[in-house]
Parts: C-alpha cells; sequence; structure tokens
C-alpha cells in the first residue's frame, strides 16, 4: 500500500484503524480497486457518526450550492491539518466554515478517482461509498474555473495541472452518470451549508460584508495606490473638516448674536 499511498491526492485512514483489526483478510480481497477502497477510508470518528447518523434517522438532503454562492452567503472554506488519526474525507462545517482538507490534484488523479467511483457504483454490496460522495461534494462546489481559484486560493486544492478550468471541467465529468444512496456521507454537512444558505439574516450580512470589501477595495485602488495619493486623500478629509468646523462656529456665532440683541 505504500506506492499507493504515495499516488493517492491525499492521507486516508487503513481499515486496520478504522475497524479495529488485527489479522487484515487478504484472502477477502478480490480486486486492486478493493484494496485499496479499503485502505483509503474516513477517519475512526467520522465512520462512528456516519453510522450513527445513518442508523438513527432516515437522511434527508439535498444538493449545495458552488464555493462562490456559498461565500455570498457568509460561509467561509477553509483549509483544515488533516491530525494523524484523520483523513481527507473528514469535511466539517462549524460556525459558518466548511474545514476541508486540502486536495493534491495531478495527472494521475482524475484516473484514480474515477476508477474507485466505479468500484463503488459496481460494488452493490458497499453502503458506504465515500469516494463518490467525496467527489459529489467537490463537484457542488467547483461550478466553474472562478470556484476551482477560490479554493485553490484558501490552499485547499494545489493544482498541479495549472488551469482551474481543467479542474472544473474534471470534476463535472466524474460525476457524469453517478448514482448517489440515500445514505450521503457528507449528508450532516449539507443540511448544515443549506440552512445556513437560506437564513435571510445570513445573506444580508454577507451581502453587507462584501460591499465593504468592495468600498475598501475601490479606496486602496483609487486613493491608497501610492503614498502620495494617501497624502493627498488625507488632506482633502482635513480640509473638509476644517471647513465643517468652520461652518460650524459660524452658525453657532450668529445664534449667539441674534440671541444678544
Amino acid at each position: 500500500m505504500r506506492f499507493f499511498y504515495g499516488i493517492l491526492p491525499g492521507r486516508g485512514c487503513p481499515r486496520d484503524d478504522v475497524y479495529r483489526v488485527d489479522d487484515y483478510p487478504i484472502n477477502e480481497i478480490e480486486h486492486l480497486l478493493h484494496l485499496i477502497h479499503d485502505n483509503w477510508l474516513p477517519s475512526p470518528a467520522g465512520m462512528e457518526a456516519y453510522v450513527l447518523r445513518n442508523s438513527t434517522v432516515d437522511s434527508h438532503w439535498r444538493l449545495i450550492c458552488s464555493a462562490t454562492e456559498i461565500q455570498e452567503a457568509g460561509i467561509e472554506s477553509l483549509k483544515t491539518e488533516i491530525p494523524r488519526y484523520d483523513s481527507l474525507f473528514d469535511i466539517k462545517y462549524e460556525n459558518g466554515m466548511m474545514k476541508i482538507p486540502s486536495l493534491e490534484i495531478n495527472d494521475a488523479t482524475e484516473a484514480i478517482l474515477q476508477n474507485l467511483i466505479a468500484y463503488e457504483q459496481c460494488s452493490h454490496d458497499i453502503n458506504l461509498k465515500h469516494v463518490t460522495d467525496y467527489v459529489t461534494l467537490l463537484n457542488c462546489l467547483i461550478n466553474s474555473s472562478k470556484d476551482a481559484e477560490l479554493l485553490c486560493r484558501r490552499g485547499i486544492i494545489y493544482n498541479f495541472l495549472g488551469d482551474d478550468e481543467v479542474i472544473a471541467a474534471s470534476f463535472n465529468k466524474l460525476c457524469d452518470g453517478v448514482v448517489l444512496g440515500r445514505q450521503f456521507y457528507y449528508s450532516e454537512v449539507f443540511n448544515k451549508v443549506n440552512l445556513h444558505c437560506i437564513r435571510r439574516r445570513n445573506k444580508w450580512m454577507a451581502n453587507l460584508r462584501w460591499r465593504n470589501e468592495k468600498w475598501k477595495a475601490w479606496l486602496r485602488q483609487n486613493y491608497f495606490s501610492t503614498r502620495w495619493a494617501m497624502i493627498s486623500f488625507v488632506g482633502a478629509v482635513v480640509l473638509l473638516l476644517l471647513t465643517l468646523l468652520q461652518a460650524l462656529f459660524a452658525v453657532i456665532s450668529y445664534y449667539q448674536q441674534a440671541q444678544s440683541h
């Protein structure tokens, strides 16, 4: 497995760690993809939460919007480091932030994911289709090169292909014809993100932050691009304040004179 860990796009947990077994049943391995799939899993904590969630409630969920759209709704996408016993698949939503471990995308990534998705789709005895669910989540987040560029800027995606448009097209193609199960691994994350997005207050606050950032960017571009521009702007503000003070003192002086008469 060391060879495959070197070409996989991120760290997963081996079967021994997840299922707490000492003796790996190598005789049960039916295919090379079976071996890779069984040793590139979510963390033990993630698996326990998934099993508990799907054993107690009937999971209902719907797809989320793209990375740029959920950002407009006030959700920040943050890169998170993978602790020792966590994996690439451990994506969380907490307090308006999606915490996503980094993913390396190179020439082999699409082929690896495509083969693992095909294995999950053809294996009807597998309930957990975490690779399919993971790629579906990324496909939701990446609708265009703008979304891919945002995730690259956040450090979530390391793009060794060089073209953001290629990343968007790749994930859109990977999900063509894919059938998703009701026991979706990221159902809780999707539900929390969608709940955040439909709240009017969150949309209003996000829009306010966006306008504030746009206003600051406009000021930097037009008045703070150089030192002399900054000095000129500060001078104009000081002059305006002095003019206002002069007008105020003139009005006060006028009323004082009128009262004295």
